[in-house]
């Protein structure tokens, strides 16, 4: 299929990387033969005019950037187990939805789906009020107190400032994934689903995890979830990865590999209600897809550094000492010349 550039909106990321002659449209060029063998006409059109916005005459970034996450990840699976890889395999018999993508590996399948939060009003601002993110979710009802108190001491109109969380998205991310799944998977021992989430910063990652692990807080994979774990039990794995921090910045210089889930930061939360006997499948899984679980477990963080007490900031040390300054690994911003 012949793209012409003369018919896309001068504002979609592809059309000014090709014209500023970046790397982001040589890598989106390579995505795209990767994935063509698997794809059929119909399938590769709807992905460059609808997804990708080609025949848009308005470019929405935060459209954009949600399809660009999801081809990332495509990508490293069609390019990794091609031989049984199945773009938009239809999964669930009960409402005949599909997932991204589905694979197989040896005895072991796995369906894959993919998701990417609109982050533009995470960003915190003091006009005409505060606004603001907790570290994960607060309990109900103290959201309103936080806010009634940034606008009394900035003298500002009540309802002005405002307190930004994503857990309730996180939970929908988790029980529109469910849908998606086969519920019969849920006791086949060999067939694991997987929800791949593209986020932000490292700070960001650390938030999300945190709408999980944090059972104080209602953590969605814990006990004391503040959702019924039956509307989400067929989703054995959570992924985050930073993939949207690398879209963002597609049209700067600020980053590189922008569309490769194996040059990213990947950490992996397995559902607390997944069946044991699907321990095998999830190890497997751990070991097909590139991640870090296991470096941060076994990361040390210096006692004199703040918050090394903290599990979650754990991440924020990795990060930045281990990867960056010792390995020089720039998975986030690029490094300096």
């Amino acid at each position: 299929m012949e793209i012409d550039f003369n018919q896309i909106n001068s504002g979609n990321y592809i059309k000014i990387a090709k014209a500023a002659g970046l790397k982001y449209y040589d890598e989106f060029i390579e995505v795209l033969n990767i994935l063509k063998p698997y794809l059929s006409e119909k399938q590769l059109k709807d992905i460059l005019e609808n997804k990708l916005l080609f025949k848009y005459n308005n470019f929405d970034k935060n459209k954009f950037i949600q399809h660009a996450v999801e081809l990332s990840v495509l990508r490293f699976f069609a390019e990794n187990f091609g031989e049984h890889f199945q773009y938009e395999k239809k999964s669930n018999p009960n409402n005949n939805t599909d997932v991204d993508c589905s694979f197989s590996d040896g005895k072991f399948k796995f369906n894959i789906e993919v998701k990417t939060p609109i982050l533009d009003k995470k960003d915190i601002n003091i006009s005409p009020g505060m606004k603001g993110r907790s570290l994960g979710r607060l309990p109900d009802g103290l959201f309103e107190g936080i806010t009634k108190t940034l606008d009394k001491a900035l003298n500002l109109p009540k309802g002005s400032s405002n307190i930004v969380n994503f857990d309730n998205k996180l939970k929908q991310f988790l029980i529109d994934a469910n849908k998606k799944f086969n519920p019969q998977s849920n006791n086949s021992e060999n067939e694991a689903n997987i929800l791949i989430i593209g986020l932000d910063d490292i700070k960001e990652i650390m938030i999300w995890i945190n709408y999980l692990e944090n059972a104080g807080n209602g953590g969605l994979f814990t006990l004391n979830s503040f959702c019924d774990p039956k509307e989400y039990e067929s989703v054995d794995f959570v992924v985050f990865t930073n993939l949207y921090f690398k879209h963002k910045n597609a049209i700067t210089d600020k980053c590189q590999n922008h569309w490769d889930l194996k040059h990213n930061f990947v950490m992996m939360y397995n559902n607390p209600m997944t069946d044991p006997k699907k321990r095998d499948v999830l190890e497997h899984f751990l070991k097909l897809c590139p991640n870090y679980n296991n470096e941060v477990d076994e990361f040390e963080v210096q006692i004199d550094e703040p918050d090394s007490m903290n599990r979650l900031f754990k991440l924020k040390f990795f990060v930045e000492n281990e990867l960056e300054r010792k390995r020089g690994i720039y998975l986030f911003e690029k490094q300096s010349q």
